[in-house]
């Protein structure tokens, strides 16, 4: 089976490799040469090079020279894992059906950007992947494949993008089967009347820590942000201080009476402890570090 692989993350590398190990056909690999601040972006072509297969980087992917170049590699199937952009309607229909993208949700549900943030801010008990048949909406498609994955409350952006990528790489062979065989007229459809949702791009503002905000919530936002994302934050003497660690610090009601914002105990390594609005939280890795002292506030 011929497939044209479309990525331009870290885990499109293991997929793709994957692919290879099961002896499937890549014609040729879509990928970007232009790196983005806080991602996990890794350039494809140095593999592909040493693979002898045929790969160019693609700004627009649907500009007529690249829709030219995949006519050309002639593929059976394209592949898209780890491409944030939409594919037009000239592939679409000029590869009806066999255009397949993969979401990191429990389609229809949950279709859009940031899926594992929004995942651990929301708090939510479980999520998946689904294979889809792309269309011209976003996430929007006939499903393919669909696995739930529970999230855990020790989860952070770390242990569930593994936990997503495990599962992917677990059922890329199922795809291949189900591809090949041509056993999905019966999957599962998007009901179009079905309620579904659609989550927005995150913005900065999204990340910025607030005091008066639970330290639950607090801690939860630290995680979901956590490497490869841009990480939370607070702004100290009008600086932004970016925290990549924090543990809610269970006590009993002594520090009832405390505002929220106030430093409560500074560490000979930096770290601090700090009140929340409900309970302290210590912040164990943050950067740049700052220099504050007990009963000062942020």
């Amino acid at each position: 089976m011929k497939i044209l692989f479309i990525g331009k993350v870290k885990s499109s590398l293991k997929y793709l490799k994957q692919l290879i190990k099961l002896k499937q056909n890549i014609v040729g690999v879509i990928t970007d040469n232009k790196k983005r601040i806080n991602s996990d972006y890794l350039d494809l072509k140095p593999f592909c090079k040493t693979k002898k297969i045929p790969s160019i980087y693609a700004k627009n992917i649907n500009s007529k020279s690249n829709i030219k170049w995949i006519k050309k590699c002639n593929p059976d199937f394209i592949l898209c894992i780890g491409w944030s952009k939409l594919i037009g309607k000239e592939i679409l229909e000029k590869f009806k059906n066999r255009v397949i993208g993969l979401h990191p949700s429990l389609l229809p549900f949950n279709r859009g950007r940031h899926p594992i943030i929004w995942s651990l801010i929301l708090k939510l008990k479980e999520t998946g992947i689904s294979f889809f048949i792309m269309s011209k909406k976003i996430d929007y498609g006939r499903i393919l494949l669909q696995k739930k994955i529970r999230i855990s409350k020790k989860d952070n952006s770390k242990t569930l993008m593994k936990k997503i990528e495990l599962e992917i790489a677990t059922n890329l062979d199922n795809l291949i089967y189900i591809l090949k065989k041509k056993r999905y007229s019966n999957q599962l459809l998007l009901n179009p009347k079905k309620k579904h949702n659609i989550w927005r791009k995150r913005e900065k503002n999204d990340g910025i820590i607030d005091w008066r905000m639970n330290a639950d919530n607090i801690n939860k936002l630290v995680e979901a942000l956590g490497k490869p994302y841009a990480g939370a934050s607070f702004i100290f003497k009008n600086k932004e201080v970016k925290v990549w660690k924090a543990k809610i610090i269970k006590t009993g009601n002594q520090f009832k009476n405390y505002e929220y914002g106030k430093v409560i105990k500074v560490f000979s390594n930096k770290s601090f402890i700090i009140k929340c609005i409900d309970r302290p939280i210590k912040i164990i890795n943050y950067y740049p570090k700052i220099s504050i002292k007990q009963n000062d506030y942020l």
